[in-house]
């Protein structure tokens, strides 16, 4: 019987032994544990709002980028119209000129300019009138554009104003140069503009041929008198002013291209920056993402890490009084 009851006290006491060496060891894993996850739970705190601020500012970038881009397109919408609406009146001062010049043509000398056809005076004059207005914003956005101060639309030397004993004879050259200075109220705006380019335009095919089209004649007539003198210098204002039309059309053109060119420069280059945020936004999100889930489960695993090792150290504190009371009693 003694043999039987040292056999279980060694049994016991071995018991007593494994468990306290298992328990002990378990603690101190859950110590260890508890400060690898609370070294884990500190860092991807701190990496959830590093995040947040970093998917916070990307969003931000991103919208200031799709307003910029959409900004920029309503300038550009808004200049092209306008382009369009300037081009479509400049191209038509250059037809109307070129009308006019076809027209006056026939007229080269002071006698063939007094036999023009009467009908044609007003509508002539109603145009001429139209395009000096429109000549007068051309020379004054070319101005603004260089930054110079204002300038004269039509500069009418000694030879080709018109005197008031002239414009009181009311001869058709007297009629003609009037209607070219924006600063005469003579021309009367009852003849639509539309309707007098439609006159000037039929008169001008009917003036000219296919070879001479839209041609001054090369033959210069002889000039014997101030008033043919005057007559000239029609045609060298209506010159100057489709001359200046010309290249001032060519030049908004060239410069509607380039806008146009550098739009599509910025277009792509933010569709650039917008797609790149876009895909650096679902990355950090799903990063974000990856990263609570990761925190929440580092905050579960160390709450139930404390809960197992506050069981172990109240197991280990009941096995040491247990095995301590069987060994004294032993």
């Amino acid at each position: 019987e003694a043999t039987e009851d040292l056999a279980a006290y060694d049994k016991y006491m071995c018991w007593c032994e494994t468990n306290e060496k298992e328990k002990t060891q378990a603690i101190a894993d859950a110590e260890a544990k508890d400060l690898q996850l609370s070294a884990e739970i500190e860092e991807r705190a701190a990496k959830f709002g590093n995040l947040a601020a970093s998917i916070e500012q990307t969003k931000k970038e991103i919208a200031q980028n799709t307003e910029t881009l959409e900004t920029a397109t309503k300038i550009r919408e808004k200049e092209a119209a306008e382009f369009r609406e300037e081009e479509k009146n400049s191209v038509q001062a250059i037809t109307n000129l070129r009308n006019a010049v076809a027209v006056l043509s026939k007229h080269q000398t002071t006698q063939a300019m007094l036999q023009m056809d009467k009908s044609l005076i007003a509508p002539m004059r109603v145009l001429l009138r139209d395009c000096a207005l429109k000549y007068e914003v051309v020379v004054a956005t070319r101005a603004e554009r260089r930054g110079a101060g204002p300038v004269a639309l039509l500069v009418l030397n000694d030879e080709t104003k018109v005197s008031s004993d002239t414009k009181a004879q009311g001869t058709t050259i007297a009629a003609l140069l009037s209607a070219l200075d924006v600063h005469d109220d003579s021309v009367s705006d009852a003849l639509p503009i539309k309707f007098a380019e439609r006159l000037i335009a039929q008169a001008a095919k009917a003036a000219t041929s296919a070879k001479s089209f839209l041609q001054v004649s090369n033959r210069q007539p002889i000039y014997e008198s101030r008033s043919s003198a005057r007559s000239a210098g029609i045609y060298g204002v209506m010159n100057q002013m489709l001359e200046e039309f010309e290249s001032e059309l060519s030049t908004s053109q060239k410069e509607e291209l380039k806008a146009q060119e550098d739009l599509k420069a910025l277009a792509a280059a933010k569709s650039a920056e917008i797609d790149a945020g876009k895909q650096k936004l679902d990355e950090m999100q799903a990063e974000d993402a990856g990263n609570a889930k990761a925190l929440s489960d580092a905050k579960e695993d160390l709450a139930n890490t404390r809960k197992q090792r506050s069981e172990d150290v109240e197991f280990l504190r009941n096995l040491k009084l247990t095995c301590n009371d069987l060994d004294t009693q032993w």
